[in-house]
């Protein structure tokens, strides 16, 4: 640490986190909230969801702190066991003002699964899934929704409920939940390796 003033280490450290927060800004203005990773298993267009046995696996994270930190989400839809669509996303990030968590990333990941089904056509029986004990717990009622930052959310999932036959929300570990999982970590990553592309052509 010889000759290095602790003036001019703050002094980097704050450059630093400014070009990280334009770099922030920068994708919010070119990708939006709603940037996502989306892979329909193939198929170039929406299909449509027809028939029993519909099952929503979805999972969301918030890193590398919670809350506060960058979220994300990840859904996969099934019918008869097939994989039909699947989709990853961004949510928010704390740096940007949003008020993010891991539960507010499972939740929209929630609210994203549903509506996807909802605009594909089906009506019908819904199997929801998913390791969020805290999410199918409130959706099942037996827990009281308390979080702020959580209502709006909890309260439009409840609407969409609505468009169903029926549906029941089946908790199942993490280990069972991998797809769900995977878009997540992919939707991350992809959102930090675009941030430090343009974080280094801010350098230049």
């Amino acid at each position: 640490m010889a000759g290095v003033s602790t003036g001019s280490l703050y002094a980097k450290s704050v450059i630093e986190l400014e070009r990280i927060f334009e770099a922030l800004l920068s994708v919010r203005a070119i990708f939006g909230k709603d940037f996502n990773n989306r892979e329909n298993v193939g198929m170039k267009t929406q299909p449509k969801i027809e028939g029993p046995r519909v099952i929503l696996m979805f999972d969301g994270l918030c890193e590398p702190y919670n809350p506060g930190g960058i979220a994300t989400y990840g859904f996969v839809v099934y019918q008869n066991g097939i994989k039909i669509y699947e989709e990853g996303g961004f949510v928010g990030a704390g740096i940007l003002g949003d008020d993010v968590s891991n539960n507010v990333a499972e939740y929209t990941a929630l609210v994203k699964g549903m509506e996807h089904i909802i605009d594909s056509g089906y009506r019908g029986h819904l199997i929801v899934k998913g390791d969020s004990q805290l999410v199918m717990r409130q959706m099942r009622g037996d827990y009281a929704v308390r979080a702020r930052r959580l209502i709006r959310l909890h309260e439009r999932a409840k609407q969409l409920v609505q468009y169903f036959e029926s549906v029941a929300f089946e908790w199942v570990p993490r280990e069972e939940n991998v797809d769900a999982d995977r878009l997540c970590r992919v939707a991350y990553e992809d959102f930090i390796r675009k941030i430090k592309k343009i974080s280094e052509k801010s350098k230049m």
